[in-house]
């Protein structure tokens, strides 16, 4: 199981990183999905020049998307570049995670909270 909360700088610009697990792999369309510890999922297409693997662990940043970013393969050791479209990182706590980006304090780590502040957990 991944950790919530464990972040470090990945890039100059200060973008923070999470740490993500390779849950689907689809090697004839070259797309990756991958599931941080705080239930957000995101998917990628698998960049020509690397290697991803079905359980990796990866440790990207979610606080800008639609842009290349670096990124690092945990379980290889490499690095590799991906590019995170908005539309394609969906909040799995939300019903309607589909109609947009989750919101960047999630995209940073933070958990999901309700209205008047108690964290949601996902039912048994």
């Amino acid at each position: 199981m991944l950790s919530v909360g464990r972040r470090r700088p990945v890039s100059q610009a200060g973008n923070l990183a999470m740490k993500a697990k390779v849950i689907i792999l689809n090697s004839s369309f070259q797309l990756a999905r991958a599931q941080t510890g705080n239930d957000l999922a995101f998917s990628f297409k698998i960049p020509h020049d690397s290697s991803i693997s079905l359980a990796d662990e990866l440790e990207v940043g979610l606080e800008k998307l639609g842009v290349e970013q670096d990124a690092s393969n945990l379980s290889t050791g490499k690095r590799l570049r991906l590019r995170i479209e908005p539309f394609n990182v969906h909040d799995l706590k939300l019903p309607h995670a589909r109609l947009h980006p989750p919101a960047l304090a999630r995209r940073r780590g933070a958990p999901h909270h309700r209205a008047g502040g108690a964290e949601v957990h996902a039912p048994p």
